[in-house]
């Protein structure tokens, strides 16, 4: 009878221990398509720095047709 706590409390242990180790494979998967995710956001940064250099050189070029000098 002495060591039935014992066995319960060890049992609880290894059930908590078969659920942490579940949840740290899902924070590890989780972590891998936070760095997907955050590596294809920054292409967005750039792009858009990208696209207001085009319009700014496509407003100079429709700016330079118009110009009576043109």
């Amino acid at each position: 009878m002495a060591d039935e706590p014992t066995s319960v409390v060890l049992e609880h242990l290894r059930h908590i221990r078969s659920h942490l180790d579940g949840i740290t494979g899902d924070v590890r998967g989780l972590n891998g398509r936070m760095d997907a995710m955050e590596r294809h956001l920054s292409g967005f940064d750039t792009s858009d720095i990208e696209i207001a250099r085009l319009k700014l050189r496509v407003k100079r070029i429709e700016d330079r047709l118009d110009s009576p000098d043109g």
